[in-house]
């Protein structure tokens, strides 16, 4: 999808998980605040609950980048999304995430126990 369709949903997803999670710690550990470990909870489970939305982004991303100018599959995003669809089903959008399943659950724990560290 395009960016500017993506991020917004992307990051809200990120954040109102994350913000949520603490909310549920704080509660369960009748604290004030959260430690290093907890935030780093926070950030994984926002980033698996974004996985849907990042691996579909990823995959289309790529897909756009990988053709060549002379020879175009796809005209647009959507197109693209159409084609990869129509052709492979649900499946094919979520293609080669077992990756970005990684790199959002242990990348996405980093930057919210690192901002928690520093802040």
């Amino acid at each position: 999808l395009p960016p500017l369709l993506s991020v917004g949903p992307a990051v809200s997803i990120r954040f109102g998980v994350s913000e949520n999670t603490k909310k549920y710690i704080k509660s369960v550990t009748k604290k004030d605040s959260i430690n290093f470990y907890q935030s780093y909870f926070c950030g994984m489970l926002a980033g698996f609950f974004n996985l849907p939305l990042a691996i579909t982004n990823e995959h289309i991303r790529i897909r756009m980048q990988m053709q060549n100018n002379t020879a175009k599959i796809f005209n647009s995003s959507w197109d693209c999304v159409k084609k990869v669809y129509g052709r492979y089903g649900l499946s094919g959008l979520f293609k080669a995430g077992g990756i970005t399943f990684f790199r959002d659950i242990f990348g996405y724990g980093s930057v919210f126990a690192a901002y928690a560290l520093f802040s």
